[in-house]
């Protein structure tokens, strides 16, 4: 391993030759991209690999950057890896800042975030220079360096909690105004929170009116409403007016930590040497972390199970320590070989930066590959997966809490147990019934325990064909469709599974015609057919069976990407072939691209393309409305065969379109490398698979179109929504500056008491229209926040009063859940406003009816409750609408309001 510099032609001919799993993550590309493209890249110590064979093991992420810039990369690179280390490269993902900040111990890592990203701006634009939407680590470390104290002063801006000045921008407002003058600081929050307290021209008061203005504030308008908070900031700690067409002040204190990025002396390169890791070396390793949070528990445990069995698979990513000697990545394999008490060599870099620890990886191993980066089989997954099954049930550890075998223990159990292998086929053929790695695993199970009766017992689960009624095998049948509908998970597929082969047995015992010496299970016909009829027939059958457990598949609308998978699989099954595909029709290249298949190696479903017409037989299939079948495919003249067919040796093939009720979909193709003749009775069968396929294709189409016409109702929706409340909005802001301006007491009064009112109503509307997207309420929480919204809105009259909520459990439909939500509110809003001392809300249900009930002790006088008239009035007349009624009681003690609801369903 050495540090290479390499250029964007290089990255191009290494991503050439990525291993097949591999996929780019845009996310780190664009955070590679950015660090690359600002000179903040730098040599964290972790390598782009490369196979013996040339294939990219690791690095993809990185050299697409380097690419997309078009700038060299400098990295450590690793050459001439086995190809088997793979699965034991950890994935690089930048650790988030906010991960960083709670390993750290701070105790609001995001809004600190917040904080000292608005810093940076705010510096920015006060030395004009261009502007970073997310700060890096190095940058986030000078501020936090150089500010103590900034923790509690966002701990003290988090619990402003009544605040109305957005928390992006309050956190902010507070600790620049703290840097001056705590008191005059303290004094604009004040005025923010209570205008009326203040003259109209005070700094706080005009900044509240633009905040209500802009309750909800889009990212465009937040820059400018800080703007304007900063010059209220400073308006009141000069104690002047406020003057928005004032210049950006700059209030930032001395001395104030050096947030422009300064011009580093360049860093030496890391130092690599391989070292042998003892425990010892370990824990002093370990002593000098950079943090002693974020395990990741099960990686852990891995780590320590390969090396305490001595299967620890060694590869290049190091250890890497800092210019000061501090560990910054690496802890999980050096704890590991602690905990297993066992020595590992690995390579260790020192000398990589400090700021390097944001850069390194959080996640955990890569899933299994079965076979080499550069050499898979197909269905490695699945394989995997099996393998994964057998050790959870038969060789994890009591007291283990990993949920996966690591990919040493993988490799081990293939290679003691081939037979999974070779399963996969079967355990695809049955994936109709429950998840594929449950029957593979548990067709393995059966065969080691009775080989000749489980392979009576999968053939006749596979088909359903030919049994009595009553049979174990069909009520087993019964039992795992319907929990693959249900959603079962694989331990109780697996059960299930078991225990149906467990009852076969049995009823075999029972008939006294046990399966290890019958060849097929006993039907219902008294006298078998001739041989060759008999095998025809078994054929046609197995067929049905086919085509009609495929319909059932269908019913469940599996997504597409499923559908077409078990659409090959079926078709491959039924023809008795190795190969199928399935193949969709693109308008834009006009050509049938492979989106689903069977028997074809890694990298060739979803990258293949076969041209129309004569180029292909699955072509000209599509182009002429046809069914296509050719026993002798290499001397069939009507097109051309596709080197893909050449390749893999394909003598025969069926293609029928996969029509619908538009355009044709593509076609569905089986391939067969073996001689032999399709018959009109295969070419009927693939065509009723692909009728199915097409019509379920066709309703997943109408179920995507009717899905994107209720997403385009709710947006509308939405807008409206946000357009009612910008208007409820500068209703307020017009009544509040009335009220400023009125000389008359009352007027003044009622005009203040409107204002709340409106945007007490905002507040309360936006609660009923979340409740409005949902199909049943839960009405515990759905009333808390309703009383929550108003309170927080009415915030002045509510302030030194208890508002208790006392509401029974239970759903109502949105539909009613809104009528009581706006029913509640109003009888709120009165209680508040013309009541006085403690409120009590009391919701309680005793079919065929529901009752609210709002209480506030010391009433107003009755010219006092006047003024709500119109509001009880409008509630009074949506309740009676609705089968109910509201009464009002009043006396010198209390005022009750009282609301009968009918209950829901019930006719109004």
């Amino acid at each position: 391993m050495a540090i290479e510099i390499l250029s964007p032609a290089a990255a191009a001919a290494l991503l050439a030759q990525h291993w097949p799993g591999a996929s780019v993550d845009d996310t780190a590309v664009a955070q590679y991209r950015e660090a690359m493209r600002q000179g903040r890249w730098m040599l964290n110590g972790m390598p782009i690999i490369v196979s013996a064979s040339g294939v990219l093991l690791d690095g993809v992420q990185r050299l697409h950057a380097s690419l997309a810039e078009e700038l060299p990369l400098t990295s450590f690179v690793a050459r001439d890896v086995p190809d088997d280390v793979l699965p034991s490269i950890d994935q690089h993902n930048r650790r988030s800042l906010r991960s960083i900040l709670a390993a750290r111990g701070s105790g609001h890592p995001q809004a600190l975030i917040g904080l000292i990203t608005r810093l940076l701006r705010y510096d920015d634009a006060l030395a004009a220079r261009a502007t970073t939407n997310v700060p890096g680590w190095p940058d986030m470390e000078r501020v936090l360096l150089a500010s103590p104290g900034i923790e509690e002063v966002v701990a003290e801006s988090l619990a402003m909690t009544h605040s109305p000045l957005p928390e992006a921008l309050r956190t902010a407002i507070l600790y620049l105004g703290l840097q001056h003058d705590r008191v005059r600081t303290l004094r604009l929050f004040e005025a923010l929170r209570h205008p009326q307290r203040f003259q109209p021209e005070e700094p706080g008061v005009v900044l509240r009116a633009a905040v209500d203005l802009h309750r909800r504030v889009r990212p465009a308008a937040l820059d400018a409403l800080f703007t304007l908070a900063l010059q209220a900031l400073r308006a009141t700690l000069d104690g002047t007016a406020l003057s928005p067409d004032a210049p950006l002040p700059d209030l930032r204190g001395a001395p104030w930590p050096p947030l422009a990025p300064s011009a580093a002396a360049p860093a030496a390169s890391p130092i690599l040497t391989h070292e042998f890791i003892t425990p010892a070396t370990a824990q002093a390793y370990l002593r000098n972390s950079a943090t002693a949070g974020g395990l990741i528990t099960a990686h852990l445990e891995a780590l320590t199970r390969d090396i305490a069995a001595g299967r620890w698979m060694a590869n290049p990513q190091p250890i890497c320590l800092s210019t000061s000697g501090r560990l910054v990545n690496g802890r999980h394999r050096l704890m590991a070989v602690v905990a297993a008490d066992r020595p590992i060599a690995v390579p260790v870099i020192r000398g990589v930066p400090e700021a390097a620890y944001a850069t390194y990886d959080t996640r955990n191993k890569r899933p299994f590959q079965v076979g080499t980066a550069g050499r898979s089989f197909g269905d490695e997954a699945l394989v995997a997966a099996m393998a994964n099954l057998l050790w959870r049930r038969e060789q994890r550890a009591p007291n283990s809490q990993a949920r996966g075998a690591t990919a040493a223990e993988i490799s081990r159990i293939l290679d003691d147990h081939p037979r999974l292998r070779e399963l996969r086929g079967l355990a695809r053929r049955l994936v109709g019934l429950g998840n594929a790695s449950v029957m593979g695993y548990g067709a393995f199970v059966m065969e080691r325990a009775d080989p000749r009766a489980a392979s009576v017992f999968l053939r006749a689960l596979e088909t359903g064909a030919d049994l009595p009624r009553r049979h174990p095998i069909l009520a087993l049948r019964a039992t795992l469709l319907r929990m693959r509908a249900d959603g079962a998970s694989q331990d109780e597929q697996l059960a299930a599974l078991l225990e149906g082969w467990e009852q076969f047995r049995l009823h075999e015992l029972a008939q006294n015609t046990p399966a290890q010496q019958s060849q097929r299970i006993p039907t219902t016909r008294d006298a078998p057919p001739t041989r060759d009829a008999a095998a025809e027939l078994a054929r046609r059958r197995h067929q049905q069976a086919i085509t009609a457990t495929f319909g059932r598949f269908v019913l469940d609308g599996p997504e597409e990407a499923a559908l077409l998978q078990e659409a090959a699989r079926a078709a491959a099954a039924g023809l008795h072939a190795p190969f199928s595909k399935v193949l969709q029709h693109e308008p834009g290249t006009d050509s049938l691209l492979l989106r689903a298949g069977m028997g074809w190696p890694a990298g060739v479903v979803g990258n293949t393309r076969f041209g129309l017409g004569a180029d292909s037989p699955a072509g000209f299939a599509f182009s002429t409305g046809r069914s296509i079948v050719s026993d002798r495919i290499d001397g069939d003249q009507r097109f051309t065969l596709p080197p893909l067919l050449k390749a893999h040796g394909i003598i025969r093939q069926i293609n029928v379109v996969i029509g619908g009720a538009g355009a044709p979909f593509g076609v569905l193709e089986v391939d067969d490398n073996t001689p032999g003749r399709f018959d009109a009775a295969d070419v009927s069968f693939l065509a009723a698979l692909a009728g199915s396929l097409g019509l379920a294709l066709e309703r997943a189409r109408e179920r995507a179109d009717h899905a994107a016409m209720l997403r385009a109702r709710d947006t509308a929706f939405a807008d409206l929504q946000h357009r009612m409340r910008n208007s409820l909005q500068l209703a307020h802001t017009v009544l509040t500056l009335q009220a400023a301006e009125a000389e008359d007491e009352a007027a003044r009064d009622i005009l203040e008491h409107s204002a709340q009112r409106i945007i007490t109503i905002a507040m309360v509307s936006e609660r009923i229209e979340q409740a409005s997207r949902q199909e049943a309420v839960e009405l515990g929480a759905y009333l808390e926040g309703l009383v929550a919204a108003v309170r927080d809105g009415l915030a002045g009259l509510a302030e030194g009063r208890s508002v208790a909520l006392d509401a029974e459990a239970g759903t109502w439909p949105a539909e009613r859940a809104q009528l009581l939500g706006i029913i509640m509110a109003e009888l709120l809003i009165n209680a508040l406003q013309h009541g006085r001392g403690a409120v009590l809300v009391r919701f309680s249900q005793a079919p065929p009816a529901a009752r609210l009930e709002v209480s506030a002790r010391e009433p107003a006088d009755a010219a006092m409750l006047a003024a709500t008239a119109g509001g009880m009035r409008i509630a009074a007349a949506l309740l009676r609408e609705h089968g109910g009624a509201l009464t009002q009681q009043r006396d010198a003690l209390s005022l009750r309001m009282v609301a009968e609801f009918a209950w829901p369903g019930a006719a109004p």
